[in-house]
């Protein structure tokens, strides 16, 4: 049997309703239509397939490994494999670095940003773009960032964001397509709202929440807060962020909304 049939044998047994044995079929059917499409010789198959044998046959999905040394509580729920490649970015994790820019850009391994040291760390403009695995990132160290224009484009897979972004908010001047696309995401939790102060108007802003359709109302709300904080140049309203109008619709009753209107906001719509 040739290691294709071996990976397509292995994706049939994997079915049921846990979401992790899910991910390994739809992984191995898609690595098995690529290799018979490439004709690619495959000599390293042999371990992958024994791991997956292992925990389809109640090996276990890695529990042994210790979670905490990447900045998690516990094992999340997604692909495995995604922890060892974490491993290796905290590994050779260079702590003096100050630019993150593009560092991690179309990164399709990654799936868990570990929890390194970012005190030095002054731009992270589009550190994460278009990470479409990216399922989990630690409260990492935001202090010095002033630059964050496409962070987490197009980080389609990211459920939630919970980041300092106040220091970053007050100096930049550019938040275009800072969570653009971002599809699943659910909650941003942003720091505390309160201590951004800015000293001059905010330049861009374009598509800072677009296509950000899962946001729950509490991360909503707390958009409403944080907007007449950033000052835009033009008139402010939710639509020039890319709050679309049924989400503009949802935040005409929510609680911070009168002081949103208050402060000069609209909808746009």
């Amino acid at each position: 049997m040739s290691k294709v049939e071996e990976l397509n044998k292995l994706a049939l047994k994997l079915t049921g309703s846990n979401p992790y044995k899910k991910t390994i079929k739809e992984s191995l059917e898609s690595i098995a239509t690529y290799l018979a499409g490439e004709n690619v010789e495959v000599e390293n198959i042999e371990d992958a397939i024994q791991k997956c044998t292992e925990y389809y046959s109640g090996g276990g999905g890695g529990g042994s490994r210790d979670w905490s040394a990447i900045g998690y509580a516990a094992e999340p729920e997604a692909i495995q494999d995604g922890y060892d490649y974490a491993v290796e970015i905290l590994e050779n994790w260079d702590s003096s670095i100050t630019t993150t820019y593009n560092k991690y850009k179309n990164d399709i391994q990654l799936v868990y940003f570990p929890l390194v040291d970012t005190s030095n760390v002054t731009t992270m403009s589009g550190m994460f773009g278009n990470c479409s695995r990216l399922s989990a990132v630690p409260k990492f160290d935001m202090g010095k960032v002033t630059s964050v224009v496409e962070m987490f484009s197009y980080c389609r897979s990211i459920t939630e964001i919970d980041l300092d972004f106040s220091y970053a908010f007050s100096k930049t001047s550019n938040l275009s397509s800072l969570f653009t696309t971002c599809e699943s995401l659910k909650t941003i939790k942003f720091g505390n709202i309160d201590n951004i102060s800015r000293d001059s108007n905010l330049g861009t802003y374009a598509y800072m929440f677009y296509g950000c359709n899962s946001l729950d109302n509490e991360t909503l709300n707390d958009i409403l807060k944080l907007l007449p904080k950033l000052r835009p140049t033009s008139t402010g309203t939710l639509k020039a962020f890319g709050i679309s109008q049924a989400q503009a619709t949802i935040c005409e009753s929510l609680s911070n909304y009168a002081a949103f209107t208050a402060a000069g906001w609209t909808t746009g719509y």
